[in-house]
């Protein structure tokens, strides 16, 4: 009796041992190697499979009904993004326009032609703005939201060997000589001062000193977009 029971137990934590192949919705993957759980199967034909991944980032996968398969920013995995328009393959993944329609989805402006294919897109950082087709945008205090727009064409300000700012004039001045950067005086409101504002689309600042002969140094602001 003693040996027959102790072959159950074996027996039972045999059936037990998990495969390494499958996953479902509680258990995720164990295999850094294959790291996609395919509920569906929609990438694999396997339900329930775990899948190794190596694909070209934001590149489509496949549609599992109204969601799109995608390859995330690292090429390691996938993504499962929910389509507010639906999953259609000839439109490699979210559906963004109707025929002859500009609309804001999942992100992205884009323009449809008569025929429904997408014609001119453009990724929105912020997001979607409500419902209307475009992006989000920030919309800064002092007036200066003109300058902000006009920063993602302006040049970059690399003054990372030191240099100096004429808060006055706006002319900068790098260890080679003057450097050309577009500037906008904004004058004082009723109860504040003037700004001077250098549009850059970005700025990497040494040792600078700041020369001003009618502003509060004080008041030098960097508005700038990207990194």
């Amino acid at each position: 009796m003693w040996k027959l029971t102790a072959l159950g137990m074996v027996g039972a934590l045999a059936c037990t041992s998990r495969n390494p192949r499958a996953c479902d919705t509680d258990l995720p993957c164990p295999d850094p190697a294959m790291p996609f759980c395919d509920l569906d199967g929609v990438v694999s034909g396997t339900p329930y499979s775990c899948v190794a991944v190596d694909c070209t980032p934001g590149a489509f996968v496949a549609c599992n009904e109204d969601r799109a398969v995608q390859c995330n920013a690292a090429g390691d995995n996938y993504d499962t993004v929910v389509c507010e328009r639906g999953c259609d393959p000839a439109s490699d993944g979210c559906r963004l326009c109707n025929p002859d329609e500009t609309a804001c989805t999942n992100g992205v402006v884009a323009t449809c032609d008569a025929a429904g294919a997408v014609v001119a897109q453009e990724a929105c950082p912020l997001g979607c703005f409500e419902a209307e087709p475009r992006c989000r945008d920030i919309d800064p205090s002092n007036g200066l939201g003109a300058a902000l727009d006009q920063a993602d064409t302006a040049p970059v300000l690399d003054l990372s060997a030191g240099g100096s700012i004429d808060t006055t004039t706006g002319q900068v001045f790098g260890v080679g000589g003057p450097i050309l950067i577009p500037s906008v005086l904004l004058p004082a409101p009723a109860d504040g001062v003037a700004i001077l504002v250098l549009i850059v689309k970005s700025a990497i600042l040494g040792q600078v000193s700041v020369v001003t002969s009618g502003l509060n140094p004080d008041r030098l602001r960097w508005r700038h977009r990207g990194a």
